[in-house]
């Protein structure tokens, strides 16, 4: 979808009021393919895994009871999916007001930033809760066993809560640092062309830098909602949620109406409702381990202190690249500062004797052996 959202942005389109049908077809294909294409990945991983069967034909084999497991799943579902899309409800919000109170095309910059906001979350925090939610699931049902085995496997799923949260640190931290600094070279670079000018990308830019400021919270919510889903609590994510959309109706009044600061206003309020989104869930959370006993995993200091001093090496690199190759093409500047911003930061995790970083480093190592 990004990459039909750049041909469409970069190539010459002529007036956008006539191909608006042949617009509007291209980018419903590449959201189309792109769809495909991530059903056929997970198929194919499932099918190596030998987790994939056929569907077993009606009338052969014995019948299993209709929704004897699925029921509780499904009733689970609606509150944990409201719970897990605030982002998404907040970006529909932002699109809405930035029709009618800054601008009718401001949505676009809305939607842009949005597009490349999701690429980093999509590969840090919410791949971590993805796939730490089925350790989480199997911890938070040990209540069914007996208070011992209640206790037993809340302090298990405290530990891998806190394993994931340290994960979503080390990654969020530098993707959101790393988004904001090439923000201003990569918008030209990928949207620029035809009716989107200059003008354009630098408004766009500053609202991408806006909204990656919440990238960090948005993985930790995730991760904390997920904890409460298993926990069988899926109605407290959802409630934080409801609040927090009401505080980022309120800053968007604030910021567009009061302040005047348009698109990128928009994307704040979003960043900020994200982080006390986190902030919210983290309590709560800390608050129930707290009561069965449990102590919330908190990230240790030191590690704050060493993602601080890596992220800090890793932006003056990104800043000093962009210097030595000023007045170059801003794709040269975007694809040099990105790895020689990433070696930098995973090297100074490294020197700093991160455990944190040993798991990945080791899941590195076999994957890097196998092939």
């Amino acid at each position: 979808a990004g990459l039909g959202t750049a041909v469409l942005a970069t190539g010459d389109i002529g007036d956008p009021n006539e191909r608006l049908p042949e617009i509007t077809w291209i980018t419903a294909w590449f959201l189309a393919v792109g769809g495909w294409a991530q059903l056929l990945v997970l198929a194919l991983a499932l099918h190596r895994a030998g987790a994939y069967r056929l569907p077993k034909i009606a009338g052969m084999g014995p019948r299993q009871p209709s929704g004897a497991r699925a029921g509780p799943v499904f009733r689970a579902m609606l509150p944990t999916a409201l719970g897990l899309s605030t982002v998404q409800i907040s970006a529909l919000l932002d699109h809405a007001m930035a029709i009618y109170l800054v601008d009718p095309g401001a949505n676009n910059f809305i939607y842009l930033a949005n597009r490349l906001l999701q690429f980093p979350h999509a590969l840090t925090g919410l791949a971590l809760a993805v796939a730490v939610f089925p350790q989480l699931a199997s911890l938070g049902q040990g209540h069914r066993e007996g208070d011992a085995q209640r206790a037993k496997d809340r302090t298990a799923l405290a530990d891998r809560l806190g394993n994931a949260l340290s994960a979503s640190l080390l990654l969020t931290v530098p993707a959101a640092i790393g988004m904001a600094l090439v923000a201003h070279d990569l918008v030209p670079v990928l949207f620029e062309g035809g009716e989107f000018t200059a003008s354009d990308s630098a408004v766009a830019a500053w609202t991408t830098v806006a909204v990656v400021v919440g990238l960090p919270a948005m993985g930790s919510s995730q991760i904390h909602a997920r904890a409460f889903y298993a926990m069988g609590l899926p109605g407290t994510p959802a409630r934080i949620s409801g609040w927090m959309l009401l505080l980022n109706l309120a800053l968007n009044a604030w910021f567009v109406l009061g302040l005047d600061l348009g698109t990128p206003g928009l994307a704040l309020a979003t960043s900020l409702s994200s982080i006390g989104n986190a902030l919210g869930l983290r309590l709560l959370l800390r608050r129930r381990l707290h009561r069965d006993g449990v102590p919330h995993p908190d990230s240790a200091l030191n590690l704050w202190i060493r993602v601080a001093v890596a992220s800090a090496g890793m932006a003056a690199t990104v800043v000093g690249t962009n210097e030595l190759l000023v007045g170059t093409a801003g794709w040269v500047r975007v694809a040099a500062a990105v790895p020689l911003g990433g070696a930098v930061y995973g090297g100074l995790l490294v020197m700093l004797k991160t455990k944190e970083l040993a798991p990945i480093l080791a899941k590195l190592k076999g994957k890097l052996s196998r092939g």
